[in-house]
């Protein structure tokens, strides 16, 4: 994640080369609800595109019907994230 004055952006590694990155901006609560297809309860601060969201959630939350592995990104998201 990359901020360039008031733009965000996303950037992967794939094959040991960087992909070019992806402009992201601010997810709302109404569009995390839509995502996730029920409604959120806790404060959240989420950044994404048509294809990826990266949201930032209180520790042990989850989603109810969501796999565990989706909800393990989004708290690795969590935990890992810099300052």
């Amino acid at each position: 994640m990359e901020q360039k004055g008031s733009e965000y952006f996303l950037s992967k590694k794939q094959g040991g080369r960087w992909l070019s990155p992806v402009k992201v901006t601010p997810v709302s609560k109404a569009d995390f609800e839509k995502m996730i297809k029920e409604p959120v309860t806790v404060s959240f601060v989420g950044l994404g595109n048509d294809n990826v969201a990266i949201c930032n959630v209180p520790k042990g939350w989850k989603a109810e019907h969501l796999s565990a592995s989706r909800v393990q990104a989004w708290q690795h998201a969590r935990t890992n994230r810099t300052s």
